[in-house]
């Protein structure tokens, strides 16, 4: 172990909503008119639950597609798989931190383009995205600048940044 990136969650969830409420409210200011009615509550839970689904399932789905190719391109070390524990590369781990957020800014212009605008369920959706991925941020304001040799494995607790012996 090289070093430990702590990436506290409770933290990161308290900017979630700060940030989320912060969004409803200049939606509220500034895109709403008097003919547009706020959708139910029930609407706003689906577009949060879906957003929400959506970053992880694509995170999630990076990630292994990831891992299984380094599992596939790097050979064992002893009896042990360097990527065993869930450890990727750093330029492998950059890009499962980058995808999700990518596809989500781009299904979010989409929408935006296709849809009827700034409304309250896609502004919610992006607060969660985006709540979401401040962890993502903070991680890959730690890794972008580290050595290529470096392995990173997330934890809950934070990145946990390894030099593999030579």
């Amino acid at each position: 172990l090289e070093k430990h990136v702590s990436l506290p969650v409770a933290r990161s969830a308290l900017w979630a909503v700060v940030l989320g409420s912060l969004l409803l409210v200049g939606f509220r200011f500034l895109f709403a008119d008097a003919g547009r009615s706020i959708p139910s509550l029930l609407w706003l839970m689906i577009a949060s639950v879906t957003a929400a689904g959506l970053y992880l399932g694509v995170r999630f789905i990076t990630y292994w597609a990831v891992w299984s190719r380094v599992v596939r391109r790097y050979p064992l070390v002893g009896r042990t798989h360097p990527a065993a524990r869930g450890e990727l590369p750093k330029r492998s781990f950059l890009f499962v931190l980058v995808i999700p957020i990518t596809a989500c800014i781009a299904l979010g212009a989409v929408l935006l383009y296709v849809g009827s605008g700034f409304t309250p369920a896609l502004v919610l959706a992006m607060a969660v995205v985006t709540g979401i991925a401040l962890r993502d941020v903070r991680a890959l304001r730690h890794v972008l600048f580290l050595e290529c040799s470096y392995w990173i494995r997330d934890t809950p607790a934070g990145l946990e940044v390894l030099k593999p012996a030579p």
